[in-house]
């Protein structure tokens, strides 16, 4: 296709293609012009982010980033509720959650990584979030340590206990906490949502959360991929069908809508985030 004739069908697009496919091609050139000086992005609803060479940041800037799971997260939170960020990174989710709970309301983040919770902490410097608490562990089944392997570059977002493919990771050893204990010795006494995206970690996490998933009842999401699990030697079906013996009901975002579409029980592989929501609340479906 000619110069001309590119120009011609890029004029023709939507507008909103028009602005993704501006920002797409501004990010690349900063990207490769200036790898290494970040840039502050004003986002819904009123967060400041301090986007660096990562693929979080790319999506963020592009504006593409998890639109119907940030448009799920802010249709059910209302102000006082109570948010565990399970798996923060650099807090995108962390400081959505906050923004909607407002002061009255609470966030902990867990974040194992020390170089993911520093950004964490800076964002929440920056945006002046006082509502929020850092917890520097893992989650998981059971108390300990273990070597997580942190990845350089750009793909912070994919740090795990196990991956198919250490290159370019780097392990250290991170404490293991289970969200059970942080219930039975009282550090919360509600929770409204969980958001929980920890690279294949999920099975183990849940299993370390049954009790207060039974007793508080919260929203979950969670990524359900059947890539980050399998170097755990499971399917993301497990995930499905442990929380479903809790008595939830799983949906997930329809790739070409963004709508919550129920998982079928003949589904047997994902690559998707999910939602579980308790039985008893069926009316969160409305709307």
């Amino acid at each position: 296709m000619t110069p001309v004739g590119a120009l011609q069908t890029w004029l023709a697009k939507p507008v909103a293609d028009k602005r993704r496919s501006l920002r797409y091609h501004l990010r690349r050139a900063w990207n490769r012009l200036l790898p290494r000086l970040p840039v502050p992005l004003r986002l819904d609803p009123g967060i400041w982010w301090i986007a660096r060479n990562d693929a979080v940041s790319d999506d963020l800037w592009q504006g593409t980033f998890e639109l119907p799971e940030r448009a799920f997260v802010q249709r059910v939170l209302r102000p006082g509720m109570t948010v565990l960020d399970v798996g923060a990174h650099a807090g995108f989710y962390t400081l959505l959650a906050s923004a909607c709970v407002g002061d009255a309301g609470r966030v902990i983040a867990f974040e194992p990584s020390p170089r993911e919770r520093a950004h964490l902490r800076g964002h929440l410097r920056l945006n002046r979030r006082a509502n929020v608490t850092v917890e520097e562990v893992a989650i998981g089944d059971a108390a300990g340590s273990g070597a997580l392997f942190v990845f350089d570059g750009r793909t912070t977002g994919c740090n795990s206990f196990h991956l198919a493919d250490v290159r370019g990771a780097t392990p250290i050893t991170v404490p293991i906490r289970t969200l059970d204990d942080y219930y039975a010795r009282g550090a919360f006494q509600r929770v409204d949502l969980v958001k929980m995206d920890i690279e294949g970690a999920e099975l183990a996490a849940l299993r370390g959360a049954e009790q207060m998933f039974r007793a508080l009842r919260p929203l979950l999401l969670c990524e359900l991929h059947d890539k980050r699990t399998a170097p755990w030697d499971y399917p993301a079906r497990h995930i499905v069908d442990l929380v479903e013996g809790w008595d939830y009901r799983w949906l997930a975002f329809d790739d070409e809508s963004g709508r919550l579409v129920p998982v079928a029980p003949s589904q047997t592989s994902f690559v998707t985030n999910g939602v579980a929501i308790p039985n008893e609340r069926r009316d969160l479906l409305d709307g």
